[in-house]
């Protein structure tokens, strides 16, 4: 989908969705390849998660660690936040949680 976070990038995902639906269940093998197009025009994207969440953990010990020393920054984070309604940490989970739910998608196809 896309839904920001710089992963998703166009509508392949659900593009690909839509091309299994409209192949006949004999044509299942049209499906696949579908998918595997799609899911190949994303590949250099998907690869950028490899990193993000190789580094997840310590970008969130490291923006606590800023957080607690910087008062202005905190005040600014809690002002998004607010204005956002929600804490940045649910925000920077959202790619990780993303990269999960494309076996699932693949599953439904």
């Amino acid at each position: 989908g896309g839904g920001g976070g710089g992963g998703g990038g166009g509508g392949g995902a659900s593009d690909a969705k839509a091309c299994g639906r409209a192949v006949a269940p004999p044509l299942a093998s049209a499906a696949v390849v579908c998918a595997a197009a799609a899911f190949a025009t994303l590949a250099p994207y998907l690869r950028a998660y490899s990193a993000y969440c190789a580094n997840f953990v310590m970008a969130n010990e490291r923006l606590a660690r800023f957080r607690a020393s910087s008062g202005a920054l905190d005040a600014a984070l809690k002002e998004a936040e607010a204005a956002a309604g929600q804490h940045i940490g649910s925000l920077l989970i959202k790619p990780v949680q993303r990269l999960c739910k494309y076996p699932l998608l693949l599953a439904d196809l």
